[in-house]
């Protein structure tokens, strides 16, 4: 038997070597070794608390994904995906210029019969930046406009919490301006709760979309009472007196009406605001600013536009003119006709009066009609006050007397009435009578 494995054996091993060599060339012939690409592979990153335990923020700016290349049987090879292999960033080997090598390995299971020869060993860039945390306090917007004749505003809202803390990297820190929540309240008019949610707004007060800010609360307690509202005018009240002389011509108050807001009670103890204008002793136009939440308790707010009234008085100085007339003009009122008017007729009068350059210009006296009430005068001589009719824009300020002499009219006893019936008798009378006494005068006459 031995001698039969032993002959020819340099023959044997020779065969054994060809036919090992033959099987290898039928295994590459048929499954040949090949190279082949894999991309996508995401890369893990471990032990990211190394830099966030530093109270700092990364992100990653590249190689988040890699590629390589393996070699391999085809068999195998062809069968491969991206999960078929490992990558590992481990950021607690991250450098000063903040990269991170990225260790790429293959499935166990195929690690001894394939080979990655490109991109086994790569590389993870990081941006690195301080992680910052800030309290912010809670601004209201409100939404919609509330139901007719009420109304609201951020402060009669209350937020709860009304501050709250806010995390994030710096460069993102850098742009929030204010921590915002929105309320809507259309159509309200009895008080309300709702719940908000806040966001960050930068300085032009867009939002700021981005999940690396973090609230410390993710909703917040609304509460509101929204107000009446009322409408009230606003009026000017002068004090004091001018210097002599002067008048105001026009004033004018910027506002005539101002809308407020309060309760109903707050809002029926106000009717209007008067505004004291001083002019003690101006002779000049006046221009005052009044703020008139000065005229209103705390519980009301001003809702108009304008919070503020400006006041001008302008003030000109009267021109005095002196006007004559005679006393013939006179008209006297109230006659009697028990006394006789006695008085100076051709007397010249005058008056002074005083008002605007423009009223007093073309005034003469017939606008005055000077008369004298007679009702009052007794008998005798008296000095008494012309007086006259009243003229717009004008004021009489010197006016003249007149001397009248009153006296009483002494009435004549009437003749005796003689009727006609006496009249014909006695002329009868008188006839007969001249008639004998011609017949006497006839008789003597012959007789001589």
């Amino acid at each position: 038997m031995r001698k039969r494995l032993t002959n020819n054996l340099g023959l044997k091993i020779l065969s054994v070597m060809v036919a090992f060599v033959i099987w290898l060339v039928i295994l590459n012939v048929d499954d040949p070794t090949i190279t082949t690409r894999i991309t996508g592979i995401d890369v893990k990153t471990v032990n990211g608390e190394s830099i966030t335990g530093a109270g700092m923020y990364y992100e990653v700016e590249s190689n988040d994904q890699v590629t390589v290349v393996v070699k391999g049987k085809k068999s195998i090879v062809d069968t491969l995906t991206e999960s078929d292999f490992y990558a590992v960033a481990d950021l607690s080997k991250y450098s000063i210029t903040n990269a991170v090598p990225i260790e790429v390995s293959l499935a166990k299971k195929y690690a001894s019969e394939q080979e990655i020869v490109e991109g086994k060993n790569q590389t993870m860039m990081l941006s690195v930046e301080n992680y910052l945390t800030k309290q912010f306090e809670v601004m209201i917007q409100t939404k919609g406009e509330p139901a007719k004749d009420y109304y609201i505003s951020v402060d009669e809202i209350n937020a709860s919490p009304n501050r709250i803390n806010v995390s994030a990297p710096e460069s993102v820190m850098k742009k929030i301006s204010e921590v915002r929540i929105d309320v809507y309240v259309n159509d309200v008019n009895k008080e309300f709760r709702v719940i908000a949610e806040p966001k960050a707004y930068d300085v032009n007060g867009t939002h700021i979309k981005s999940d690396k800010i973090k609230f410390g609360v993710n909703s917040i307690s609304v509460s509101a009472n929204p107000l009446k509202v009322k409408s009230i005018p606003v009026e000017i009240n002068i004090a004091g007196n001018l210097e002599d002389g002067y008048i105001i011509t026009q004033q004018e108050c910027s506002l005539k009406e101002l809308r407020i807001a309060g309760t109903k009670t707050s809002l029926d103890k106000i009717d209007k605001i008067v505004l004291d204008v001083d002019v003690t002793g101006y002779v000049d136009d006046y221009s005052g600013t009044f703020d008139l939440k000065k005229y209103l308790s705390n519980e009301i707010k001003i809702i108009s536009d304008d919070k503020e009234c400006e006041v001008t008085l302008e003030i000109e100085k009267l021109v005095e003119k002196k006007i004559e007339f005679s006393a013939k003009d006179i008209k006297f009122l109230n006659l009697r006709t028990d006394v006789m008017t006695d008085y100076e007729t051709d007397k010249k009068l005058s008056f002074t009066v005083r008002g605007l350059s423009d009223a007093v210009e073309n005034l003469d006296a017939s606008m005055f009609a000077p008369n004298i009430d007679m009702e009052k005068l007794i008998i005798g001589t008296q000095k008494v006050s012309v007086k006259f009719e009243d003229v717009e824009g004008v004021e009489i300020i010197d006016g003249p007397y007149i001397e009248i002499t009153l006296k009483e009219v002494i009435e004549q006893p009437e003749e005796p009435t003689i009727s006609d019936d006496v009249v014909d008798e006695n002329s009868q009378e008188v006839d007969d009578t001249i008639e004998t006494e011609n017949t006497v005068i006839d008789n003597n006459v012959e007789s001589d």
